[in-house]
């Protein structure tokens, strides 16, 4: 690539940067705006830390999940589990390497626009696959708590439904994904020139539409979730009480549903974790969206804080299987309840040892005195 071209493609890109005001300050009227100095501070040590980072834990929580899957013999929230690492792992792998590339190859796009079109359908994909997959997880735990005759009636097919319900996710994540290449929607390389997106700042009534639909897409499952694990700690905690009234009065039953309502739990919290990850991590993006359509301009720092924490949810994503393990979670509960019989024992001796201590003391006082 010639210098002509490189000059070109940096051109381009910063025209771009002027009309959408990607960077602090900047406007289409200043003319001392170069190349070198809008890219002097993209560097590829974020993107390639957080590629090694999120392989890693993705491929390690599906080892974990594979290994287990004795135990757990693959139910729902297992499978539901090992698709969302897949679809985070399968995400970074895609797209991740493009973008190392292009920095090592001086940010120049290579591929043209089918790459970014290859690049924008990924990202898309990724975005609607796992909120919905974390959306289904939820729904199911919902069913679960509150129907579970419903639920467990015909827990043979109980697989089969859940594959049904992971092939929808995946055939209505291609069809998000795909929609701008045929047309609703456009793909484009987006600052600083290593990776591709929907517009999000065209002006075009298609690719607002196609913002719109996405961003609501999102919020609406975010809410479906919340919802969802809201009702579930509702009812667990009033199951609680009324477990514990009825202390006294254990049953091989009652240990059944004891034993239910810890592996709700379990569940339960990594599924509140998991919601509070990804609302953290796209709420920003798609109400920055909302804004975007309504003709209001950020600036660039915040527009390009706010893509980078989207990117978190994939690699954050594994790490909370790993460190909310079912395992995990009853190793630290047995922690927390050894530490409370050891801080109870220490105050029993306290007050034992206390007035033993006190009456030792009034007889060396009385000796001493000579009474």
């Amino acid at each position: 690539m010639n210098r002509n071209t490189e000059f070109n493609n940096n051109s381009l890109i910063l025209n771009e940067l002027q009309n959408y005001s990607y960077l602090t300050g900047m406007t289409t009227n200043n003319s001392n705006i170069s190349a070198e100095n809008v890219f002097a501070k993209a560097t590829p040590v974020s993107s390639a830390t957080m590629f090694t980072i999120g392989v890693v834990g993705n491929i390690f929580a599906i080892i974990v999940i594979w290994r287990s899957s004795p135990s757990h013999k693959w139910k729902a929230f297992y499978r539901y589990v090992f698709l969302l690492a897949i679809t985070d792992l399968l995400g970074i792998l895609l797209t991740s390497p493009i973008t190392l590339y292009t920095y090592v190859n001086n940010r120049q796009w290579i591929g043209g626009q089918p790459l970014c079109n290859f690049y924008g359908f990924q990202m898309a994909f990724s975005g609607v696959a796992t909120v919905l997959i974390a959306g289904a997880m939820s729904v199911d735990r919902l069913m679960a708590v509150y129907f579970p005759y419903f639920y467990t009636k015909e827990i043979k097919n109980i697989p089969r439904r859940i594959n049904y319900i992971l092939v929808f996710i995946c055939l209505f994540s291609v069809l998000v994904g795909v929609s701008p290449i045929i047309g609703f929607g456009h793909n484009q390389v987006q600052f600083p020139g290593t990776w591709c997106f929907f517009k999000i700042h065209s002006e075009e009534i298609v690719d607002k539409a196609f913002c719109i639909m996405y961003a609501s897409t999102i919020l609406i499952v975010i809410l479906i979730m919340a919802v969802c694990n809201t009702l579930v700690i509702a009812f667990l905690k009033n199951e609680s009480l009324e477990w514990s009234y009825a202390n006294g009065r254990k049953t091989s039953i009652s240990s059944v549903k004891s034993s239910r309502k810890k592996n709700d739990l379990y569940i339960i919290i990594f599924l509140v974790a998991i919601f509070v990850v990804f609302s953290a991590c796209w709420t920003p993006f798609m109400v920055y969206i909302y804004v975007r359509q309504s003709g209001v301009h950020w600036n660039g720092q915040t527009e390009l804080i706010i893509i980078r924490i989207v990117s978190l949810n994939q690699i954050i994503d594994p790490w909370v299987y790993i460190l909310l393990r079912k395992e995990n979670l009853m190793k630290f509960q047995k922690f927390c309840i050894s530490t409370k019989d050891r801080h109870c024992k220490c105050n029993t001796l306290h007050f034992i040892k206390a007035p033993c201590l006190h009456t030792s003391l009034e007889s060396h006082s009385i000796s001493q005195s000579g009474l």
